[in-house]
């Protein structure tokens, strides 16, 4: 009983706005009918009506049914998706909890990266690249254990600086998961600021804000119909190869990267390097691309210690829309994952082959 009712508070708390216009319109409906009724304020009544009616239905579907993410975290359903989908550990890690005791013969890899090792858009940790490599490795009798310190919104410098709070977990491997837009603070950046800006700048003026505020039917509709958010894409990807053309930035970038590299390497840390491009099609794509190939040079430069994976190869063999995560989200899907997740199998054996 106790459960029913706390049940019925919070569907009547999260629809009070609905339920108050809804008891207005039928006293209202009331009132008309009782001093005046014909055919045409029937019909402009039942038409009021469906029109109520079939608003409370979206309503009710984009609150408690619909279950898509928004990479930019503008739509009002992303809040639910992350609420339904998203479980921290001891460590504040998507990912199971961390055992600081290592196991006999145990090969622990470590993955780091942004929202993409994260899983932003992925439902399941299970199918996120991470969790598939260790299931296959573990299928073919390796005694492997990977470990998913991945965060959304984060950049190289603050990756590379959380790192070092995982040591005493005394990783085998480390996995670098990285993406472009990775250069670019993630604390006050322009990124950052892109969002917040556009965010604000895009949204409608009152009453309709007042509505899309409150629904998260009409927050769906507006954004599925503009235009706005997709610009929001481009302005993204426009401010991190922008980052790329100052030589101060990529200086700096290159050089946190080299010194990580170099210190994985006095501690006997093998560092594999995957590398995301963006899927979010632009007309900048072509120049995303050659910013891509430029990092994997830089990668690869350092072969003596680290290993790099090209996913653009890998992925261009398929439509952009079959590897990202939803209409409103260019994160990886659970296709993505898996190719990048196959891609890690075949470049990892050599590190575990004598387990």
């Amino acid at each position: 009983m106790p459960l029913i009712l706390n049940r019925s508070l919070y569907f009547i708390n999260d629809f009070k706005y609905y339920l108050v216009a809804f008891a207005a319109f039928l006293i209202l409906s009331f009132l008309i009918l009782l001093f005046k009724r014909n055919k045409f304020i029937l019909l402009l009544l039942a038409i009021c009506y469906s029109l109520l009616a079939s608003f409370a239905f979206g309503e009710t579907y984009f609150r408690y049914i619909y279950d898509q993410s928004d990479g930019l975290g503008f739509l009002k359903v992303n809040q639910k998706w992350h609420q339904r989908h998203v479980v921290f550990n001891n460590y504040f890690r998507r990912d199971r909890q961390f055992d600081t005791d290592k196991l006999p013969g145990e090969f622990r890899i470590a993955v780091m990266g942004d929202s993409i090792s994260f899983g932003a858009g992925i439902e399941k940790v299970g199918d996120r690249f991470s969790d598939l490599l260790q299931t296959r490795l573990r299928a073919d009798g390796f005694n492997v254990a990977v470990y998913n310190l991945g965060v959304s919104g984060t950049d190289t410098e603050i990756q590379i600086k959380d790192f070092t709070n995982f040591k005493q977990l005394k990783f085998d491997l480390l996995i670098w998961q990285y993406f472009l837009n990775d250069i670019n603070p993630a604390t006050g950046g322009e990124g950052t600021q892109i969002i917040t800006i556009n965010r604000d700048k895009f949204l409608p003026r009152p009453p309709l804000s007042w509505l899309i505020d409150r629904s998260y039917f009409a927050d769906w509709l507006y954004w599925r119909l503009s235009t706005k958010y997709s610009r929001t894409f481009t302005d993204l990807l426009a401010a991190d190869l922008k980052a790329y053309q100052d030589s101060v930035i990529v200086s700096r970038h290159r050089e946190a990267i080299s010194h990580f590299l170099a210190q994985a390497r006095k501690e006997n840390l093998p560092v594999v390097v995957i590398m995301f491009p963006f899927l979010y099609q632009t007309p900048l794509t072509q120049a995303a691309d050659a910013v891509y190939d430029q990092m994997f040079k830089f990668f690869t430069a350092a072969q003596k210690t680290v290993a790099v994976i090209d996913l653009k190869s890998i992925f261009r063999l398929y439509p952009a829309s079959e590897l990202m995560a939803g209409r409103f989200d260019s994160h990886p899907n659970e296709l993505a994952h898996a190719l990048a997740a196959q891609a890690l199998y075949e470049k990892i054996l050599a590190y575990i082959s004598n387990l």
